[in-house]
């Protein structure tokens, strides 16, 4: 029970109570003290009272007080005419009236009503919106967590924190080789299967201190993100299984952020080979490396330009700091976009998908159009190997008298074109051509890799990511270690 002031929109006062039903289409029940009657409310027509003195208006029949509701004075917010009062005989009058004319139609059809000015009609549109758009998020954001949580995607996760990921960790930033790190930076970086703390030592490398002369035997190690170690700590990784198994410091110099074969030799001959040393070791990712060597308009990296061997190293921006890849190497504010990447799964997503619609790599296992493994073992050009080869030489030219051992690294479509062609063309090509260069040792990772693991190749990757997990790095650092024990480190 409600007892309203006034009439809504009419600003007429309502002596009565007014038992509301279930919505503004249903018959209201008016009681005052000495009389019954009933009101029509109606978001359209406003309010009309009808007064039965002699009899309940109930007798009159619902039909009755529709076409009485058709043929009466409405109440709107601009006429100014008090609501219209019938008496019983009055509405008995217009129920005969209407079966004359025929008024109402068929029995539960309503006649048209003249419609009265809306009040409140606009908050509500503008509640409805609200409403729906937050249900809409919510909905969104449950889905993109799932998604994510499901490793269906490998898009990153949100740390919930203001102050762990406030500074980037990747960009291009160095103004010979690009892709590097900010120096004395420490980063979170976490998806649905880990959450790694990385630290960048005094110049950048994801390693800790070290300094450039040293007494005693020690290994440069060159690479992309599975040699910089994407997903794991630092001591599960590649090199430091290498340091542990051998005891000799093997310095990681590994980085994410198109950090191909010839992003490898310019970081090398422009600052690594300074660091005192006796051997590099350098990795291959064949599924992007060829096309980390291509340049890109918005990105500053180098390349190659020309064709084999009269090639010239150049850069794709005429400074670093032109690229559209840079990270600040202070602490961020904390604005409203990193504030939707630390706190939302909708936001890591759509930048996941953005990433990928842009590089043009959806992450297809398989070629749909023959049904045939999309492998980069497979599939690459005289040109592309030609850039990757000439890299190679030039950065074991570079290092020589010292050994350069160099080894591919295989992902999910490499393993199943290798099982179903039983041969790994690639492979094939590098291997005779490293025996051409004096200093260089080839180690293809395909069937070592394929032995270790067998039947269950997923158990060297992370869950939710296609790179290596722990058991991946030390299978990879074993069979490398094997493979070239000699060479490296003298037993």
């Amino acid at each position: 029970m409600r007892r309203p002031k006034h009439a809504q929109g009419t600003g007429h006062k309502v002596l009565a109570y007014l038992c509301y039903g279930d919505s503004a289409t249903h018959w209201l029940e008016l009681r005052a003290s000495l009389l019954s009657a009933f009101c029509y409310l109606s978001s359209d027509s406003g309010i009309t009272v009808f007064v039965a003195t002699d009899q309940p208006a109930r007798a009159l029949g619902e039909r009755g007080l529709r076409g009485a509701l058709a043929s009466a004075p409405t109440v709107g917010a601009s006429n100014g005419r008090e609501p219209a009062i019938w008496s019983a005989a009055t509405m008995g009058e217009v129920k005969q009236q209407e079966q004359s004319a025929g008024v109402g139609g068929a029995d539960g059809e309503r006649p048209t009503h003249p419609r009265a000015p809306q009040r409140g009609g606009l908050k509500r549109r503008v509640l409805a919106l609200v409403v729906g758009l937050t249900l809409a998020s919510v909905v969104l954001e449950l889905g993109s967590m799932l998604v994510i949580a499901t490793g269906l995607l490998p898009a990153r996760v949100p740390s919930y924190s203001t102050s762990a990921s406030a500074v980037g960790f990747w960009g291009d930033l160095d103004s010979n080789f690009g892709a590097w790190h900010p120096p004395s930076t420490r980063y979170l970086h976490q998806k649905a299967c880990f959450s790694v703390f990385y630290e960048s030592n005094s110049y950048g490398a994801r390693d800790v201190e070290r300094a450039r002369q040293h007494d005693g035997p020690r290994v440069i190690v060159l690479g992309d993100s599975f040699m910089e170690g994407y997903g794991v700590d630092t001591g599960a990784r590649f090199s430091n299984c290498l340091e542990d198994a051998t005891g000799r410091p093997h310095l990681n110099f590994g980085t994410s952020g198109n950090a191909g074969s010839t992003h490898a030799f310019a970081l090398y001959t422009s600052f690594a080979a300074s660091f005192q040393h006796d051997a590099v070791i350098a990795s291959i990712l064949p599924e992007n490396d060829f096309d980390d060597d291509v340049p890109k308009s918005d990105r500053y990296q180098p390349y190659w330009s020309g064709s084999y061997p009269d090639y010239e190293l150049e850069f794709s921006l005429p400074n670093v700091e032109e690229s559209s890849f840079r990270c600040s190497t202070q602490q961020a504010g904390f604005g409203f976009g990193r504030a939707l990447r630390e706190f939302t799964y909708t936001k890591n997503l759509l930048d996941y998908l953005y990433s990928a619609f842009k590089q043009g790599r959806q992450g297809r296992k398989f070629d749909g159009a023959n049904g045939a493994p999309d492998s980069r073992f497979f599939r690459f050009t005289p040109a592309e190997f030609d850039r990757l080869r000439y890299s190679y030489e030039q950065l074991a030219a570079a290092a020589a008298p010292r050994p350069v051992v160099l080894f591919t690294i295989p992902r999910h479509a490499d393993f199943a074109a290798y099982q179903a062609a039983g041969e790994s063309p690639l492979d094939d090509a590098l291997a005779e051509w490293a025996e051409g260069v004096e200093n260089l040792h080839f180690v293809p990772l395909l069937p070592a890799m394929k032995e270790r693991f067998g039947e269950d190749l997923e158990a060297q990757f992370l869950s939710c990511d296609a790179h290596w997990g722990p058991a991946g790095h030390a299978a990879a650092a074993e069979a490398v270690r094997a493979a070239c024990r000699q060479v490296l480190y003298g037993n």
